[in-house]
């Protein structure tokens, strides 16, 4: 049972509130770049790329569906990886339209299935296994990539 959990890029706490009712027992810590974070329950104003020593190691489950809001994705994903304690996951949602081209002006990372597993694998980590879902809010196609350190 998860004890400890991260969501990286949340706005609004919407994730955090969804990972509240799954695990109510948990510690859930919301990271958002906007001044306007304070403003929500369960969220910090940080950058998703910086290392923060309180979390190396420490967190059951790592989640974003940001990445597309990175500006360097490797590092990106090397520091969600380093926060995870032994036996954590981290969960990686990406948006992906049919043609695999769900870029819009706002993100200013275009990244394609391939580009996203050939990252995890230059960093050693595992690919434990993918799912498709519509997202957190129905609205479009999402891949989730579960990645273990």
């Amino acid at each position: 049972q998860a004890q400890a959990i991260l969501c990286h890029g949340t706005r609004n706490a919407t994730e955090q509130r969804y990972f509240l009712e799954s695990f109510p027992q948990a510690k859930i810590i919301g990271t958002e770049i906007s001044p306007t974070a304070d403003q929500f329950p369960m969220t910090v104003q940080w950058d998703f790329h910086e290392v923060n020593a309180d979390w190396t190691g420490r967190m059951d489950i790592v989640y974003s569906n940001a990445i597309d809001h990175s500006y360097d994705p490797i590092l990106a994903l090397r520091v969600w990886a380093d926060q995870l304690a032994a036996n954590g996951r981290l969960y990686v949602e990406h948006a992906y339209a049919p043609e695999d081209n769900y870029a819009r002006a706002s993100d200013p990372l275009e990244i394609h299935d391939p580009e996203i597993r050939e990252i995890i694998q230059d960093l050693g980590l595992t690919l434990e296994h993918t799912f498709d879902t519509t997202g957190i809010k129905g609205r479009c196609p999402c891949r989730v990539y579960v990645i273990g350190a």
